[in-house]
């Protein structure tokens, strides 16, 4: 799946991401909305698969849910930790405080 934006905000998907991926398994089902237009990613359990499908593209993917758990919190971890190196004031803010507890 692939899209034409030249940019996501990353400290919004990031923890997103890692919440539904650690939901995931209970909910059975979500979906992430973009905050710069309506397109949306959905994500469904497929027994220990995700298949993940799009608003904007046709077909989709599947991964192992457990893979998915961890690619999601270690690309929360990597947001976070870039945005510290550019701005380590930032790190105990009320606002990242909550980013850290999505992981």
């Amino acid at each position: 799946m692939s899209a034409e934006w030249r940019w996501i905000p990353i400290l919004h998907a990031a923890p997103a991401l890692s919440t539904i991926a650690q939901n995931l398994k209970k909910n059975l089902t979500d979906e992430y909305e973009f905050t710069e237009n309506a397109e949306k990613l959905i994500f469904e359990i497929d027994g220990e698969m995700v298949r993940i499908t799009s608003t904007y593209s046709p077909g989709g993917i599947k991964v192992e849910l457990s893979d998915f758990q961890a690619t999601t919190k270690t690309m929360l971890i990597k947001a976070l930790n870039d945005f510290y190196l550019l701005w380590p004031e930032a790190e105990n803010s009320p606002a990242t405080l909550e980013l850290k507890g999505h992981l």
